[in-house]
């Protein structure tokens, strides 16, 4: 039990808001540990989920880094400059910028384990996927974040984010460090609890099938479709029927052909179904789930649809 004053408390009741319990005189709070713990489950869930859908656009692919970056700026979503104006990585808005924008007091540590108070004008947007979005236009709109693109190791991305000026906060390694298994003890709670709903008889949920794990390549320079089927003892028909080419003088550096499939599971499409949620039971992600099944808009899944998973 914590006894404050009142002067304390109009001063942090919109910081605490969902936190706390208020009663009158003697003015007493008591934390609510387990529902603040949900709720914390709760955005990481939701947050982990978009960043997964909207990051690797980007080649950013370090996403429990990005989340715990995330969870850390924003106190699990619950700052005001998150949970109203849905920055949650605390950007300022800059010379370069001229969307919309708000004006906060901050602390900033310029000086090792010496807080400064400041006002500062902050990025804003309208939904948690303008914000991500806002992220990752950040990150890839300033050359010294470059050194971010296509990392997957979390710890370096934290490491290289630091470094690259992104806070003032000299423990901000270790904090985000900390916050990163929390954010993958989560997610994986949460993908196996799905699964154990995608399969259970009393869902009507059809159980995951063996079908066709896809072998794929990916295409160099001097590759053509017919001596990539010699080197793969494969009809070269088949690679043009399973990755729905058009014209097979045609494929491009880069290209990842599906070569053939060979026992993976697949999944049939529920309704209330969309490939994040499909994703996480199955401990996939949305990009992968694209690429496997060739899907041109991820927004798109109709309900029987066969996936590979």
């Amino acid at each position: 039990m914590i006894t404050l004053t009142k002067r304390y408390l109009t001063e942090s009741k919109n910081q605490f808001k969902d936190r706390l319990l208020i009663f009158e005189e003697p003015v007493v709070l008591f934390r609510k540990e387990n529902e603040m713990n949900e709720e914390r489950k709760k955005f990481i869930i939701e947050f982990w989920a978009k960043c997964n859908e909207i990051c690797p656009k980007y080649n950013l692919r370090a996403i429990d880094a990005i989340v715990a970056q995330a969870c850390n700026e924003s106190r699990y979503g619950e700052s005001s400059l998150a949970s109203t104006y849905h920055n949650y990585f605390g950007m300022k808005c800059g010379s370069s910028y001229n969307g919309k924008s708000v004006n906060l007091a901050t602390k900033e540590e310029y000086q090792a384990g010496v807080l400064t108070d400041i006002r500062a004008n902050f990025r804003a947007y309208d939904s948690m996927e303008e914000g991500i979005k806002g992220y990752c236009e950040f990150i890839t709109g300033f050359s010294r974040y470059s050194n971010l693109l296509g990392v997957t190791d979390s710890h370096q991305y934290i490491v290289n984010v630091k470094n690259d000026g992104w806070a003032t906060d000299s423990r901000y390694i270790d904090t985000l460090d900390s916050i990163v298994p929390v954010v993958r003890e989560t997610i994986n709670e949460f993908g196996i609890w799905l699964a154990s709903q995608a399969q259970s008889p009393s869902q009507n949920q059809p159980q995951s099938q063996t079908e066709s794990q896809a072998r794929t390549y990916r295409v160099v320079a001097g590759d053509t479709l017919s001596q990539i089927a010699k080197r793969f003892g494969v009809p070269m028909s088949q690679l043009v029927e399973l990755n729905h080419i058009q014209n097979p003088n045609m494929i491009r550096v880069g290209q990842v052909l599906t070569i053939d499939r060979v026992g993976a599971p697949t999944y049939v499409v529920q309704k209330g179904d969309n490939l994040t949620k499909i994703a996480l039971a199955h401990h996939t992600t949305v990009e992968r789930l694209v690429q496997l099944n060739h899907i041109s808009n991820p927004n798109l899944i109709r309900v029987g649809q066969k996936l590979l998973v």
